[in-house]
Protein backbone atom coordinates (compact mmCIF):
# COMPACT_ATOMS: atom_id res chain seq x y z
CA UNK A 1 0.00 0.00 0.00
CA UNK A 2 1.43 3.41 -1.06
CA UNK A 3 0.55 7.35 -1.08
CA UNK A 4 1.78 10.30 -1.67
CA UNK A 5 2.17 13.42 0.44
CA UNK A 6 0.12 12.25 3.11
CA UNK A 7 0.57 11.39 6.49
CA UNK A 8 -2.23 8.93 7.54
CA UNK A 9 -3.08 9.99 11.63
CA UNK A 10 -3.85 6.20 12.14
CA UNK A 11 -2.60 3.37 10.75
CA UNK A 12 -4.03 -0.15 11.41
CA UNK A 13 -2.39 -2.94 8.89
CA UNK A 14 -2.30 -6.19 7.70
CA UNK A 15 0.85 -7.36 6.42
CA UNK A 16 3.72 -5.19 5.20
CA UNK A 17 3.08 -1.43 4.92
CA UNK A 18 5.26 1.02 3.51
CA UNK A 19 4.84 4.73 3.60
CA UNK A 20 7.81 5.78 1.43
CA UNK A 21 6.93 9.60 1.06
CA UNK A 22 6.83 9.61 5.21
CA UNK A 23 9.76 7.43 5.49
CA UNK A 24 7.66 4.84 8.24
CA UNK A 25 7.95 1.12 7.52
CA UNK A 26 7.39 -1.88 9.34
CA UNK A 27 5.82 -5.09 9.74
CA UNK A 28 2.98 -7.02 11.41
CA UNK A 29 0.82 -9.57 12.12
CA UNK A 30 -2.22 -10.21 10.63
CA UNK A 31 -5.28 -8.87 13.42
CA UNK A 32 -2.82 -6.74 15.59
CA UNK A 33 -2.58 -3.58 16.18
CA UNK A 34 0.78 -2.13 15.66
CA UNK A 35 2.98 0.67 18.12
CA UNK A 36 5.59 2.82 16.91
CA UNK A 37 9.05 1.12 17.85
CA UNK A 38 11.00 3.82 16.82
CA UNK A 39 10.26 7.28 14.95
CA UNK A 40 9.62 6.24 11.36
CA UNK A 41 8.74 2.95 12.21
CA UNK A 42 5.87 0.28 13.29
CA UNK A 43 5.35 -3.32 14.49
CA UNK A 44 3.53 -5.53 16.54
CA UNK A 45 3.23 -4.55 20.54
CA UNK A 46 5.13 -6.78 22.78
CA UNK A 47 2.34 -6.92 24.89
CA UNK A 48 -0.46 -7.99 22.03
CA UNK A 49 -3.48 -5.54 21.25
CA UNK A 50 -5.66 -7.68 19.35
CA UNK A 51 -8.84 -7.06 17.24
CA UNK A 52 -10.87 -9.56 15.64
CA UNK A 53 -14.13 -7.36 14.73
CA UNK A 54 -16.14 -7.91 17.74
CA UNK A 55 -14.04 -6.87 20.65
CA UNK A 56 -10.20 -6.25 21.44
CA UNK A 57 -8.13 -7.98 23.00
CA UNK A 58 -4.99 -7.17 25.19
CA UNK A 59 -2.77 -10.24 26.15
CA UNK A 60 -5.20 -12.34 24.83
CA UNK A 61 -6.22 -13.16 20.53
CA UNK A 62 -9.39 -14.22 21.11
CA UNK A 63 -11.04 -11.42 23.04
CA UNK A 64 -15.08 -12.53 24.32
CA UNK A 65 -15.87 -8.83 24.71
CA UNK A 66 -15.54 -5.65 23.25
CA UNK A 67 -12.66 -5.63 26.28
CA UNK A 68 -10.77 -8.60 27.29
CA UNK A 69 -7.55 -8.36 29.18
CA UNK A 70 -5.67 -10.98 30.51
CA UNK A 71 -3.61 -9.74 32.92
CA UNK A 72 -3.61 -7.15 35.91
CA UNK A 73 -4.91 -3.46 35.46
CA UNK A 74 -3.73 -0.64 37.65
CA UNK A 75 -5.28 3.22 37.91
CA UNK A 76 -2.91 5.10 38.41
CA UNK A 77 -4.55 8.58 39.01
CA UNK A 78 -7.59 8.54 40.98
CA UNK A 79 -9.36 6.05 43.29
CA UNK A 80 -12.35 4.66 41.58
CA UNK A 81 -13.56 2.12 38.16
CA UNK A 82 -16.63 3.55 37.16
CA UNK A 83 -19.62 1.47 35.19
CA UNK A 84 -21.99 4.04 33.15
CA UNK A 85 -20.16 7.03 35.66
CA UNK A 86 -21.07 4.66 38.63
CA UNK A 87 -17.99 3.82 41.04
CA UNK A 88 -17.98 0.25 41.65
CA UNK A 89 -14.14 -0.74 43.00
CA UNK A 90 -12.98 2.44 45.04
CA UNK A 91 -9.60 2.96 46.64
CA UNK A 92 -7.73 5.71 48.31
CA UNK A 93 -4.78 3.52 49.77
CA UNK A 94 -3.01 0.39 48.80
CA UNK A 95 -4.31 -1.26 52.42
CA UNK A 96 -7.98 -0.49 51.75
CA UNK A 97 -10.49 -2.63 49.61
CA UNK A 98 -13.96 -0.95 48.19
CA UNK A 99 -16.42 -2.88 46.09
CA UNK A 100 -19.30 -1.87 45.40
CA UNK A 101 -21.22 1.02 43.57
CA UNK A 102 -20.38 4.06 45.89
CA UNK A 103 -18.57 1.74 48.62
CA UNK A 104 -16.53 3.83 50.63
CA UNK A 105 -16.67 6.57 48.41
CA UNK A 106 -16.02 9.27 50.81
CA UNK A 107 -13.84 6.91 53.18
CA UNK A 108 -10.57 7.09 54.04
CA UNK A 109 -8.22 5.71 56.52
CA UNK A 110 -6.09 2.48 56.71
CA UNK A 111 -7.32 -1.24 56.80
CA UNK A 112 -10.59 -1.05 55.52
CA UNK A 113 -12.76 -3.50 53.67
CA UNK A 114 -15.86 -2.30 52.06
CA UNK A 115 -17.91 -4.61 50.07
CA UNK A 116 -21.56 -3.57 49.11
CA UNK A 117 -23.45 -0.58 47.67
CA UNK A 118 -22.64 2.34 49.68
CA UNK A 119 -21.04 0.86 52.41
CA UNK A 120 -18.81 2.49 54.76
CA UNK A 121 -18.81 5.37 52.16
CA UNK A 122 -18.21 8.08 54.78
CA UNK A 123 -15.53 6.17 57.29
CA UNK A 124 -12.44 8.34 58.31
CA UNK A 125 -11.67 5.62 60.25
CA UNK A 126 -9.67 2.62 60.44
CA UNK A 127 -9.66 -1.27 60.50
CA UNK A 128 -13.42 -1.89 60.06
CA UNK A 129 -15.02 -4.30 57.88
CA UNK A 130 -18.61 -3.65 56.12
CA UNK A 131 -20.43 -6.14 54.11
CA UNK A 132 -23.52 -5.24 52.81
CA UNK A 133 -25.75 -2.51 51.04
CA UNK A 134 -25.36 0.55 53.75
CA UNK A 135 -23.66 -0.98 55.98
CA UNK A 136 -22.47 1.52 59.20
CA UNK A 137 -23.70 4.02 56.07
CA UNK A 138 -23.19 6.94 58.16
CA UNK A 139 -20.66 5.22 60.52
CA UNK A 140 -17.78 8.68 60.30
CA UNK A 141 -14.56 8.53 62.37
CA UNK A 142 -15.26 4.95 63.83
CA UNK A 143 -12.45 2.10 63.91
CA UNK A 144 -12.54 -1.83 64.69
CA UNK A 145 -16.51 -2.40 63.78
CA UNK A 146 -17.06 -5.26 61.55
CA UNK A 147 -20.65 -5.24 60.12
CA UNK A 148 -22.66 -7.26 57.66
CA UNK A 149 -26.70 -6.76 56.77
CA UNK A 150 -28.50 -4.52 54.88
CA UNK A 151 -27.99 -0.93 56.79
CA UNK A 152 -26.58 -2.71 60.15
CA UNK A 153 -24.94 -0.35 61.99
CA UNK A 154 -26.23 2.40 59.62
CA UNK A 155 -25.97 5.32 62.26
CA UNK A 156 -23.53 4.37 64.09
CA UNK A 157 -21.54 7.81 63.72
CA UNK A 158 -18.07 7.66 65.83
CA UNK A 159 -18.63 4.38 67.03
CA UNK A 160 -16.11 1.88 67.34
CA UNK A 161 -15.52 -1.88 68.35
CA UNK A 162 -18.66 -2.83 67.51
CA UNK A 163 -19.57 -6.41 65.81
CA UNK A 164 -23.06 -6.48 64.57
CA UNK A 165 -24.69 -8.66 61.84
CA UNK A 166 -28.08 -8.73 60.43
CA UNK A 167 -31.11 -6.41 58.52
CA UNK A 168 -30.94 -3.33 60.02
CA UNK A 169 -28.87 -4.70 63.52
CA UNK A 170 -27.35 -1.88 65.28
CA UNK A 171 -29.33 0.50 62.83
CA UNK A 172 -29.28 3.53 65.30
CA UNK A 173 -31.45 6.62 65.32
CA UNK A 174 -31.02 9.78 63.47
CA UNK A 175 -29.02 12.59 65.71
CA UNK A 176 -27.79 16.03 64.22
CA UNK A 177 -24.61 14.78 66.80
CA UNK A 178 -23.59 11.73 66.05
CA UNK A 179 -23.98 8.20 67.84
CA UNK A 180 -21.53 6.76 69.76
CA UNK A 181 -22.16 3.34 70.80
CA UNK A 182 -18.99 1.43 70.87
CA UNK A 183 -18.00 -2.38 72.25
CA UNK A 184 -21.71 -4.26 71.26
CA UNK A 185 -22.54 -7.15 69.45
CA UNK A 186 -25.65 -7.27 67.70
CA UNK A 187 -26.57 -10.24 65.75
CA UNK A 188 -30.39 -10.81 64.47
CA UNK A 189 -32.92 -9.08 62.27
CA UNK A 190 -33.27 -5.33 63.87
CA UNK A 191 -31.35 -6.45 67.22
CA UNK A 192 -30.35 -3.48 68.85
CA UNK A 193 -31.88 -1.24 66.28
CA UNK A 194 -32.65 1.82 68.29
CA UNK A 195 -29.27 2.21 69.94
CA UNK A 196 -27.96 5.96 70.51
CA UNK A 197 -25.24 5.52 72.77
CA UNK A 198 -25.49 2.06 74.78
CA UNK A 199 -21.96 0.12 75.33
CA UNK A 200 -21.27 -3.22 75.67
CA UNK A 201 -24.28 -4.86 74.74
CA UNK A 202 -24.75 -8.20 74.08
CA UNK A 203 -27.95 -8.43 71.93
CA UNK A 204 -28.60 -12.12 70.09
CA UNK A 205 -32.24 -12.58 68.17
CA UNK A 206 -35.05 -11.30 66.10
CA UNK A 207 -35.71 -8.10 67.24
CA UNK A 208 -33.39 -8.69 70.73
CA UNK A 209 -32.63 -5.19 72.76
CA UNK A 210 -34.31 -3.71 69.49
CA UNK A 211 -35.32 -0.56 71.52
CA UNK A 212 -32.83 -0.28 73.58
CA UNK A 213 -31.14 3.31 73.25
CA UNK A 214 -28.75 4.41 76.12
CA UNK A 215 -29.01 1.44 78.49
CA UNK A 216 -25.41 -0.38 79.09
CA UNK A 217 -24.15 -3.64 80.02
CA UNK A 218 -27.22 -5.70 79.16
CA UNK A 219 -27.47 -9.37 77.72
CA UNK A 220 -30.79 -10.10 75.77
CA UNK A 221 -30.56 -14.01 74.20
CA UNK A 222 -33.55 -15.01 72.17
CA UNK A 223 -36.08 -13.47 69.73
CA UNK A 224 -37.95 -10.31 71.57
CA UNK A 225 -35.90 -10.49 74.77
CA UNK A 226 -35.37 -7.40 76.21
CA UNK A 227 -37.23 -6.03 72.80
CA UNK A 228 -38.79 -2.85 75.03
CA UNK A 229 -35.79 -2.09 76.91
CA UNK A 230 -34.66 1.85 76.67
CA UNK A 231 -32.28 3.11 79.21
CA UNK A 232 -32.29 0.01 81.62
CA UNK A 233 -29.07 -1.46 82.54
CA UNK A 234 -27.19 -4.50 83.87
CA UNK A 235 -29.91 -6.59 82.86
CA UNK A 236 -29.76 -10.69 81.44
CA UNK A 237 -32.51 -11.91 79.52
CA UNK A 238 -32.19 -15.83 77.99
CA UNK A 239 -35.50 -16.91 76.11
CA UNK A 240 -38.15 -16.09 73.66
CA UNK A 241 -39.71 -13.06 75.11
CA UNK A 242 -37.86 -12.83 77.87
CA UNK A 243 -37.60 -9.52 79.64
CA UNK A 244 -39.59 -8.03 76.59
CA UNK A 245 -41.39 -5.63 78.62
CA UNK A 246 -38.37 -4.42 80.43
CA UNK A 247 -37.73 -0.56 79.61
CA UNK A 248 -35.87 1.04 82.71
CA UNK A 249 -35.26 -1.06 85.07
CA UNK A 250 -31.75 -2.42 86.12
CA UNK A 251 -30.66 -5.44 87.33
CA UNK A 252 -32.64 -7.97 86.64
CA UNK A 253 -31.73 -11.57 85.38
CA UNK A 254 -34.90 -13.45 83.20
CA UNK A 255 -34.30 -16.81 82.21
CA UNK A 256 -36.32 -18.91 80.21
CA UNK A 257 -39.36 -18.34 77.54
CA UNK A 258 -41.68 -15.41 78.43
CA UNK A 259 -39.52 -14.84 82.39
CA UNK A 260 -40.23 -11.55 83.59
CA UNK A 261 -42.42 -10.79 80.68
CA UNK A 262 -44.59 -7.98 81.66
CA UNK A 263 -42.27 -6.44 84.42
CA UNK A 264 -40.99 -2.63 83.22
CA UNK A 265 -39.68 -0.56 85.68
CA UNK A 266 -39.01 -3.24 88.43
CA UNK A 267 -35.49 -3.83 89.31
CA UNK A 268 -33.48 -6.36 91.27
CA UNK A 269 -35.44 -9.52 90.08
CA UNK A 270 -34.23 -13.06 89.47
CA UNK A 271 -36.19 -15.43 87.93
CA UNK A 272 -35.50 -19.34 86.51
CA UNK A 273 -37.48 -21.13 84.18
CA UNK A 274 -40.73 -21.26 82.20
CA UNK A 275 -42.86 -18.25 82.48
CA UNK A 276 -41.11 -17.72 85.74
CA UNK A 277 -42.22 -14.19 87.13
CA UNK A 278 -44.01 -13.73 83.81
CA UNK A 279 -46.49 -11.22 85.83
CA UNK A 280 -50.59 -11.61 85.60
CA UNK A 281 -50.75 -8.75 83.11
CA UNK A 282 -49.67 -5.46 81.77
CA UNK A 283 -50.81 -4.31 85.36
CA UNK A 284 -47.07 -6.20 86.44
CA UNK A 285 -45.08 -3.26 85.90
CA UNK A 286 -42.70 -2.60 89.04
CA UNK A 287 -42.78 -5.61 91.03
CA UNK A 288 -38.94 -5.93 92.33
CA UNK A 289 -36.57 -7.82 94.44
CA UNK A 290 -38.02 -11.25 93.75
CA UNK A 291 -37.16 -14.40 93.20
CA UNK A 292 -38.45 -17.00 91.38
CA UNK A 293 -37.21 -20.46 90.27
CA UNK A 294 -39.04 -23.05 88.94
CA UNK A 295 -41.95 -23.67 86.13
CA UNK A 296 -44.59 -21.02 86.67
CA UNK A 297 -43.03 -19.98 89.81
CA UNK A 298 -44.17 -16.49 90.80
CA UNK A 299 -45.81 -16.84 87.12
CA UNK A 300 -48.90 -14.17 88.68
CA UNK A 301 -46.67 -12.03 90.35
CA UNK A 302 -48.50 -8.34 89.65
CA UNK A 303 -45.90 -6.11 91.43
CA UNK A 304 -45.46 -6.89 94.13
CA UNK A 305 -41.89 -7.07 95.39
CA UNK A 306 -39.90 -9.50 97.92
CA UNK A 307 -41.32 -12.45 97.04
CA UNK A 308 -39.22 -15.97 97.17
CA UNK A 309 -40.94 -18.74 95.09
CA UNK A 310 -38.80 -21.89 94.33
CA UNK A 311 -40.33 -25.09 92.87
CA UNK A 312 -42.75 -26.42 90.12
CA UNK A 313 -45.77 -23.44 90.52
CA UNK A 314 -44.29 -22.01 93.91
CA UNK A 315 -46.04 -18.73 95.10
CA UNK A 316 -48.60 -19.72 91.90
CA UNK A 317 -51.61 -17.68 94.11
CA UNK A 318 -49.97 -14.59 95.02
CA UNK A 319 -50.01 -11.38 93.10
CA UNK A 320 -49.79 -8.38 94.98
CA UNK A 321 -48.88 -9.37 98.59
CA UNK A 322 -45.17 -9.50 99.31
CA UNK A 323 -42.68 -10.57 101.67
CA UNK A 324 -43.47 -14.12 100.92
CA UNK A 325 -41.73 -17.44 100.50
CA UNK A 326 -43.02 -20.25 98.82
CA UNK A 327 -40.43 -23.55 98.89
CA UNK A 328 -41.14 -26.59 97.43
CA UNK A 329 -43.75 -28.32 94.84
CA UNK A 330 -46.99 -26.10 94.54
CA UNK A 331 -46.08 -24.41 97.73
CA UNK A 332 -48.86 -21.81 97.59
CA UNK A 333 -51.10 -19.56 99.45
CA UNK A 334 -54.76 -20.62 100.37
CA UNK A 335 -57.81 -18.96 101.47
CA UNK A 336 -59.89 -15.65 101.03
CA UNK A 337 -57.81 -12.61 100.40
CA UNK A 338 -54.39 -14.96 99.69
CA UNK A 339 -53.02 -12.88 96.47
CA UNK A 340 -52.30 -9.77 98.71
CA UNK A 341 -51.03 -12.28 101.12
CA UNK A 342 -47.60 -10.34 103.26
CA UNK A 343 -45.11 -12.00 104.78
CA UNK A 344 -46.76 -15.14 104.73
CA UNK A 345 -44.50 -18.67 104.22
CA UNK A 346 -45.15 -22.14 102.75
CA UNK A 347 -42.38 -25.29 103.23
CA UNK A 348 -42.53 -28.40 101.71
CA UNK A 349 -44.67 -30.79 98.89
CA UNK A 350 -48.05 -28.61 98.62
CA UNK A 351 -47.23 -26.35 101.79
CA UNK A 352 -50.31 -24.10 102.02
CA UNK A 353 -50.45 -20.68 103.74
CA UNK A 354 -53.74 -19.33 104.44
CA UNK A 355 -53.02 -15.98 106.05
CA UNK A 356 -50.63 -13.13 106.62
CA UNK A 357 -47.66 -13.25 108.62
CA UNK A 358 -47.97 -17.06 108.68
CA UNK A 359 -45.23 -20.34 108.29
CA UNK A 360 -47.34 -23.30 106.72
CA UNK A 361 -44.56 -26.84 107.03
CA UNK A 362 -45.44 -29.24 104.49
CA UNK A 363 -49.06 -30.51 103.54
CA UNK A 364 -52.21 -32.22 105.27
CA UNK A 365 -50.31 -35.78 104.51
CA UNK A 366 -47.66 -34.84 107.18
CA UNK A 367 -47.61 -36.76 110.26
CA UNK A 368 -44.03 -35.76 111.94
CA UNK A 369 -42.13 -33.20 111.93
CA UNK A 370 -38.65 -33.99 113.34
CA UNK A 371 -35.56 -32.14 114.49
CA UNK A 372 -32.63 -32.41 117.25
CA UNK A 373 -34.37 -32.34 120.14
CA UNK A 374 -34.60 -28.65 120.76
CA UNK A 375 -37.88 -26.59 121.67
CA UNK A 376 -39.16 -23.79 119.42
CA UNK A 377 -38.49 -20.29 121.53
CA UNK A 378 -39.64 -17.08 121.58
CA UNK A 379 -38.06 -14.03 123.29
CA UNK A 380 -38.63 -13.55 127.20
CA UNK A 381 -36.73 -10.57 128.50
CA UNK A 382 -38.08 -8.08 131.00
CA UNK A 383 -35.37 -5.29 129.55
CA UNK A 384 -37.85 -5.34 126.87
CA UNK A 385 -41.18 -5.72 129.05
CA UNK A 386 -43.53 -2.88 129.88
CA UNK A 387 -46.76 -2.60 131.68
CA UNK A 388 -46.15 -6.13 133.53
CA UNK A 389 -48.98 -7.25 135.93
CA UNK A 390 -49.72 -10.36 137.67
CA UNK A 391 -53.47 -10.05 138.62
CA UNK A 392 -54.41 -11.30 135.31
CA UNK A 393 -52.44 -14.39 135.57
CA UNK A 394 -54.85 -17.20 136.60
CA UNK A 395 -52.17 -19.41 137.62
CA UNK A 396 -53.26 -23.20 139.19
CA UNK A 397 -56.41 -22.06 138.80
CA UNK A 398 -56.31 -22.00 135.46
CA UNK A 399 -54.03 -25.49 135.07
CA UNK A 400 -56.48 -26.96 137.58
CA UNK A 401 -59.64 -26.65 134.88
CA UNK A 402 -57.86 -28.33 132.04
CA UNK A 403 -58.91 -31.24 130.24
CA UNK A 404 -56.50 -33.45 128.90
CA UNK A 405 -57.85 -35.59 125.67
CA UNK A 406 -56.88 -38.32 123.22
CA UNK A 407 -57.83 -37.47 119.51
CA UNK A 408 -57.39 -38.46 115.84
CA UNK A 409 -57.04 -35.99 112.76
CA UNK A 410 -59.04 -35.71 109.73
CA UNK A 411 -56.08 -34.63 107.41
CA UNK A 412 -59.21 -34.90 104.37
CA UNK A 413 -61.50 -32.62 105.87
CA UNK A 414 -58.74 -29.97 106.30
CA UNK A 415 -57.26 -30.82 103.17
CA UNK A 416 -60.64 -29.39 101.69
CA UNK A 417 -60.37 -26.93 103.99
CA UNK A 418 -57.51 -25.12 102.76
CA UNK A 419 -58.25 -26.24 99.15
CA UNK A 420 -61.86 -24.38 99.01
CA UNK A 421 -60.94 -21.33 97.78
CA UNK A 422 -58.44 -22.53 95.00
CA UNK A 423 -59.45 -23.82 91.19
CA UNK A 424 -59.53 -27.29 90.97
CA UNK A 425 -57.00 -26.93 87.70
CA UNK A 426 -54.13 -26.33 90.73
CA UNK A 427 -55.92 -28.50 93.50
CA UNK A 428 -53.30 -31.70 94.51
Amino acid sequence: MKTKNKLLPIIIFIGIATITNAQITGSGTSGYIPKFTGSTSIANSSTPIYENGTGIGIGTTSPGHKLDVNGSINIASGNSFKINAIPVINGSSASSDYIGAYAGYYASGLNNALYGYSSGWKITGSNNTCLGQWAAGENTSGSGNTVGGFQSGYYSGSGSNNTIFGKEAGYGVYNATPNNYSSNSFFGYEAGKGITTGTLLCFFGYQAGYTNTSGNYSTFLGSYSGKLNTTGGYNTGVGYGSAVSNTTASYNTAIGHNSLYYNQTGGQNTACGYQAGRGFSSLSVAGANNSFFGYHSGVNNDGASGNTAIGYQAGLGIRTGSNNTFLGYNADVTGAGSTTYTNATAIGNGALVNASNKVRLGNTSVTVIEGTPASYTSSSDGRFKFNVTESSVKGLEFITKLRPINYQWDTKAFEEFLLRNMPDSIKL
